[in-house]
């Protein structure tokens, strides 16, 4: 390979990668800005439209939606990528995101069932269809960082808090107003004010074009690795741009991956402990992830009357999952899975049992509580993604990716029964105890991992 083609491929590495980010960004439009939007368009249904006795942990339900439709699409997401492709599926994925926002315009002024479907199921379909093929399309161009390039970028996701948070709150509440009224047992604060109110609907307009936008630039930069053929002693990519062998190559490999080379298929992955093992980890993950995303504002609120200052938490949180991911991915790239998974469950649950001491420590307290707890949890998603390439390999990775993620559809449910169920009687202490009680369980669950299973 000469010079002038040598730099081309990496260009498209590169390219790849960055695509792939894009794509993340607008993908994280729901997830990683719920917490900040949902107060805008609960207090909307609540003040504007029938539902006036609906509560900040109805809304949970349409998070909900979100992960079921985001994780039976997954698993589907394979099939259609060998079908039309990395890009088309990441553009028809992208486009259903966006139409998905765009529709919730309409239904935000109906009710939650109707804001449920578009900005919960539409959006989560768009995103399962989407998450998984530039993630692959970048591991395959840098084979021995799988975790770091997989960590970069689904930091995309992260990093869509930055651009979207400051989006929302300055198109839908530009004077920082506090919410006026108070409701509930938990005290939960409310949006009453028309000035705030008048613009829930079109926000959706909004974020629904800026995601169309980043979609297809995303995908005009992707783009396929160079095909290796093995069989004729040829080197491959990465071995022609690092100038190595094979021997090198595998000892560049930590232990982990190079004894599992293998690729297992879906039907026989499923058989094994570590898929249980990994699918289990992702429910409990799924959980703590919902409870934070959905009901972080709606606590902070209770006690911080700073709607700017909640929304910029949100960012900041956002920017450290961002970072949390690469640094997660670099650590488990020289770490067994195992360690890293129980390293991040243990910090998580001890984050998670102290967070209520920031009522009387202070919103500084709050901020950093959130960001520390955002971070890790953004690293052990990043690694769920990593530990099934490591794992089952990269043939099936699609399909295998979205199996292990279907403990979300169950996942789903659970979340908001509980937290309407029981939030009005534990309150919040109680409510971010039962959640650590779930990163507890990951503690178990990622020590069990056997990578030789």
């Amino acid at each position: 390979m000469d010079n002038k083609s040598s730099c081309r491929l990496k260009a498209k590495g590169i390219s790849t990668v960055c695509g792939g980010l894009l794509l993340h960004i607008s993908m994280g439009a729901l997830f990683f800005t719920f917490g900040n939007v949902s107060p805008y368009f609960t207090s909307y249904l609540r003040y504007r439209t029938s539902e006036t006795t609906l509560q900040h942990s109805d809304s949970m339900w349409v998070i909900s939606c979100h992960e079921i439709a985001v994780h039976l699409t997954l698993v589907c997401s394979g099939v259609i990528e060998l079908k039309l492709g990395a890009r088309m599926t990441s553009l028809l994925g992208g486009l259903v995101n966006s139409l998905g926002l765009l529709l919730t315009y309409f239904t935000v002024q109906h009710s939650l069932v109707a804001v449920s479907l578009t900005y919960g199921i539409m959006f989560g379909a768009g995103a399962g269809i989407a998450y998984s093929a530039s993630v692959r399309q970048a591991m395959e161009w840098y084979p021995e960082n799988t975790a770091f390039v997989c960590g970069l970028v689904v930091a995309g996701i992260g990093v869509s808090a930055i651009t979207f948070n400051e989006i929302e709150i300055m198109y839908t509440n530009p004077n920082n107003l506090g919410p006026n009224v108070t409701a509930g047992p938990n005290n939960d604060k409310y949006f009453g004010q028309d000035e705030i109110l008048d613009r829930v609907p079109s926000l959706f307009i909004v974020v629904g074009v800026v995601c169309a936008v980043m979609t297809v630039i995303g995908v005009l930069l992707l783009f396929d690795p160079p095909k290796q053929d093995h069989t004729m002693g040829e080197k491959t990519f990465f071995q022609q741009l690092t100038n190595t062998d094979d021997e090198i190559e595998d000892a560049l490999l930590p232990k982990d991956r190079a004894e599992l080379h293998d690729d297992v298929h879906p039907l026989e992955m499923i058989k094994t402990k570590n898929f249980w093992l990994l699918w289990f980890i992702a429910l409990v993950n799924g959980e703590v992830i919902m409870f934070l995303q959905s009901l972080y504002k709606a606590y902070g609120e209770t006690f911080i009357p700073d709607d700017r200052f909640l929304a910029l938490v949100g960012s900041i949180s956002m920017v450290f999952a961002s970072v949390g991911r690469i640094l997660w991915g670099i650590i488990a790239d020289r770490l067994p899975i195992r360690t890293t998974l129980v390293l991040q469950h243990v910090i998580i649950t001890a984050l998670l049992l102290t967070f209520t001491l920031s009522e009387k420590a202070g919103k500084w307290m709050f901020l950093t509580w959130l960001a520390g707890m955002m971070s890790t949890l953004s690293g052990t998603t990043a690694n769920l993604l990593s530990a099934t390439a490591i794992i089952f390999r990269m043939k099936y990775f699609a399909t295998n990716y979205g199996l292990v993620c279907s403990s979300m559809i169950p996942g789903g449910i659970i979340g908001p029964i509980l937290s309407q169920n029981v939030s009005d009687y534990i309150g919040w202490s109680g409510i971010f105890s039962l959640v650590a009680g779930f990163s507890f369980s990951g503690i178990i669950f990622s020590f069990l991992i056997d990578v030789k299973d």
